[in-house]
């Protein structure tokens, strides 16, 4: 729940600046509602930034990151010939990076 909240506030904070922004450079209100849709598609979808996956991931043995890196990206990992016969510890490391 206090994740929705703070994902909320986010989406409030972007949308509060893409108006001031709007009304600053005089933009109409049909663009500055396509704007405020996509801020809150991308802000909802892509919450937990880069940084916060990275931190996830760095704290999980080499064999666990592995394994969920093979999954991202629904498991194409698994079908590029260049990760064939990689070290588990590389391809930890590399894939979250796609």
């Amino acid at each position: 729940m206090a994740t929705t909240d703070t994902r909320d506030s986010t989406i409030q904070d972007k949308i509060s600046t893409v108006d001031e922004f709007c009304k600053e450079a005089k933009i109409s209100g049909q663009l500055r509602n396509k704007l405020r849709e996509a801020i809150e598609y991308s802000t909802g979808k892509n919450f937990f930034s880069w940084v916060d996956k990275q931190q996830i991931l760095s704290e999980l043995p080499a064999a666990t990151r592995c394994e969920i890196s093979l999954h991202m990206h629904g498991g194409i990992v698994k079908k590029i010939n260049f990760f064939e016969n990689k070290d588990k510890t590389f391809i930890g490391s590399i894939v979250p990076l796609l």
